[in-house]
């Protein structure tokens, strides 16, 4: 009994753990079915979800291929490649887009020098170029490179260039349309005018038969008038050699009798003995400090050390061979001027109140100019002595404007002098020209000449060429002459020259001095004080020899 309830609870046991372990499985084959469905569910989900993607990414890529045919690049799978040879296409695309302005403007360029002639407006040319480039820079230059900006300026130049070429068809036919008028136009113009060219060769072929006709009786009458013409030049050819004759006669005679007038001229010129109007007068006298005072002040331009001459005040007037007295200034002042005596030439005619003065050098506005040609011999001793007359011609106030010295004279003194007298007239001293210097003008006062012959017998050295030099000199001496001649300058001798220079030949030449010492002259001319031991207001008793006061010039 024992062993059957042992049994029995074992089975129950048994039965009990077979029921526990039933339930376990089906609660587990629950829990298994039930996360099967749920991951059937997950995978039938993740499917469809897969099968979405593979379906896009199909379409994704249906897409990418239909893109690259649109594009131009079916052929390229690779993106980085794609893009590569997109960039390079895109270059090359914009390197030849730039070089169509290059293209533009060479065509341009030509057209237009071959439309140079024919008047074409350079504007229009240049606002071609300036399209171009225009049409150029919008492409490179635009900021959108996309494919649908670059459709669109592909769709505008399309349009451009559909308009061009409706433009230039059109133009084309309007062209060729007004051609064909002007050619019909022209063509009937033509026919016109080659009728009259037919009418007017008839009648031309008729004109010429009448003038060859008419040119052979013209032909005739010619010849005839030739030979009358030949005699009528012949006659008149002898005509006019035979007047010309006459007048190379006349023109000679001419000459002659002009050279003749000149030198009758000139020696009336040479005689005349009344020079030319006084410079002042004498309006003080005293002999006792040989000193004189005359009217001529600074204002008209004279200074110390220049000359005049003193002429009587009853002459007609003023001679060149009756001087009285040479006198030298001294003191130049605004009112008037003190001179001192130089020399009296004849102590019976002193000089007296009002007599007039004269300076051959000098005058109220300017300097008197002189010419000196050939020798100048001052005291007839066969040697020259300008340098001396030049001294005496400027002391008096005037200039030396020309010099011709002889051969074998020093011509520094002229040369010196005419520098010295255009420097003083304000002008450039002219070019010397051989052994002249200077040159004449017509505002000279005389040509002096010297035509006296020396009282020494003196033979200056000459050189070898001595024979040419003389010819030289003497064309030189004959062409100058000449040439105060034709200025209307008066000849003037040596020895009158002399007169009114107040030159005495007994007298020494003095040298001009190159200063003047007013306070040593003042204190030369200022009385002296009286000896020790004579009293103040004696006076010195004259010397024998002396003459009394009353007897002294007044």
């Amino acid at each position: 009994m024992a062993a059957s309830s042992n049994e029995s609870f074992g089975l129950k046991i048994a039965t009990a753990f077979s029921i526990a372990l039933a339930v376990v499985l089906l609660v587990s084959v629950y829990f298994l079915n039930s996360n099967y469905n749920l991951e059937y569910e997950k995978r039938a989900k993740a499917d469809a979800e897969v099968g979405k993607v593979n379906g896009l990414l199909r379409t994704a890529n249906e897409q990418v291929i239909e893109y690259r045919g649109l594009i131009g690049y079916p052929a390229i799978e690779d993106f980085e490649s794609a893009k590569a040879q997109i960039k390079k296409d895109t270059d090359q695309i914009k390197s030849d887009i730039s070089a169509i302005n290059t293209e533009v403007g060479t065509m341009v360029a030509e057209f237009q020098k071959k439309a140079e002639g024919k008047g074409a407006d350079a504007s229009q040319f240049e606002a071609l170029k300036q399209r171009g480039r225009e049409v150029v820079d919008s492409f490179l230059t635009n900021p959108d490179q996309s494919y649908k900006s670059s459709l669109g300026r592909l769709k505008d130049l399309t349009v451009n260039q559909a308009k061009l070429t409706t433009a230039l068809a059109l133009n084309y036919i309007d062209i060729r349309r007004d051609l064909e008028l002007a050619n019909k136009v022209n063509s009937d113009q033509k026919k016109v005018v080659e009728d009259g060219l037919a009418t007017a060769r008839t009648e031309l072929d008729s004109t010429i038969k009448k003038d060859e006709d008419a040119r052979q009786e013209l032909v005739a009458d010619v010849r005839k008038k030739a030979e009358d013409i030949a005699n009528i030049e012949t006659r008149l050819t002898n005509l006019t050699n035979e007047s010309g004759a006459d007048l190379n006669k006349r023109d000679k005679t001419i000459a002659q009798i002009s050279a003749v007038l000149r030198d009758i001229q000139d020696l009336q010129a040479q005689k005349e003995d009344v020079m030319s109007k006084p410079g002042g007068r004498v309006t003080f006298v005293d002999y006792g400090s040989n000193i004189v005072r005359v009217s001529v002040n600074k204002r008209q331009g004279v200074r110390p050390l220049m000359r005049f001459t003193i002429f009587d005040k009853n002459a007609a007037g003023i001679t060149s061979d009756r001087p009285k007295a040479a006198v030298e200034l001294i003191k130049v002042t605004d009112t008037d001027s003190e001179a001192r005596i130089v020399k009296t030439y004849d102590t019976s005619d002193p000089i007296r109140y009002n007599d007039f003065i004269f300076s051959v050098g000098w005058s109220y506005d300017h300097p008197q100019r002189f010419d000196l040609i050939g020798k100048i011999d001052i005291n007839r001793d066969g040697k020259d002595d300008r340098a001396d007359l030049i001294r005496m011609i400027e002391g008096a106030g005037g200039v030396i404007e020309y010099d011709l010295p002889p051969p074998n004279v020093d011509r520094g003194p002229g040369i010196a002098a005419v520098a010295r007298g255009y420097a003083r007239l304000g002008q450039p001293v002219p070019p010397s020209v051989g052994r002249a210097a200077g040159k004449i003008s017509g505002l000279s006062f005389a040509y002096v000449i010297d035509r006296r012959t020396s009282t020494v017998l003196y033979q200056a050295k000459k050189g070898i060429d001595a024979a040419k030099d003389d010819t030289d000199f003497l064309q030189s001496e004959s062409q100058a002459t000449k040439e105060a001649r034709d200025n209307a300058v008066r000849p003037l001798p040596l020895e009158k020259l002399l007169n009114m220079l107040g030159y005495d030949y007994s007298m020494p030449i003095e040298g001009r001095r190159e200063a003047f010492d007013r306070p040593a002259v003042k204190q030369l001319l200022a009385p002296k004080p009286p000896a020790p031991g004579r009293p103040s207001g004696a006076t010195v008793p004259p010397a024998a020899d002396t003459p009394p006061a009353a007897d002294a010039p007044k």
